[in-house]
């Protein structure tokens, strides 16, 4: 079975729906961006001060094209790495996707909470968060809305989702 592969935007419930649905699953849960911490000894927020937007995408790549597709388990990728590298392509290769959406009031909540562990909204003012999120929403749907199934996440339980999976993908 190839890996289930949860696609959206920061905030939009990736990490906390992996981690639930790997356990239900009985799979492992693997999230790019700890990944990416724990091989450069760093938080993600000092790689993007000290190399930069472009040093962690080449990061989230190599992590991409190293996927194992053989591997059963729930991964959560980073909220701009479909967009970058043809990577929502490779990642519909090797993959499950899945776009967990969400709409950019409850996102914006859910951000506003914890800007000071999210690099490209750190320091943002309400409205500057706000326009950064419809913004970056409009860029990034196209990449999202190429996975294989979308869910609203505001509105659908780990159980939802596990319905609507393909009968290969529920072990």
């Amino acid at each position: 079975m190839r890996p289930i592969i949860l696609v959206g935007f920061m905030g939009s419930g990736k990490t906390t729906v992996g981690k639930e649905l790997a356990s239900v699953l009985g799979c492992p849960f693997t999230d790019t961006d700890q990944v990416i911490e724990n091989s450069e000894g760093v938080p993600v927020s000092q790689i993007f001060a000290e190399n930069g937007e472009n040093y962690f995408r080449e990061l989230e790549k190599d992590i991409v094209e190293n996927l194992d597709d053989t591997h059963f388990e729930v991964i959560a990728v980073g909220g701009g790495l479909p967009c970058y590298n043809g990577l929502m392509d490779v990642l519909n290769k090797k993959g499950f996707t899945v776009y967990l959406k969400a709409d950019e009031e409850l996102l914006f909540v859910r951000l506003w909470h914890e800007m000071e562990e999210r690099p490209l909204i750190e320091g943002m003012g309400e409205h500057e968060l706000k326009a950064f999120i419809s913004r970056k929403l409009m860029e990034r749907e196209p990449y999202y809305q190429q996975a294989l199934i979308t869910i609203l996440s505001t509105e659908s339980t780990v159980s939802d989702i596990i319905r609507q999976l393909p009968p290969h993908q529920k072990n």
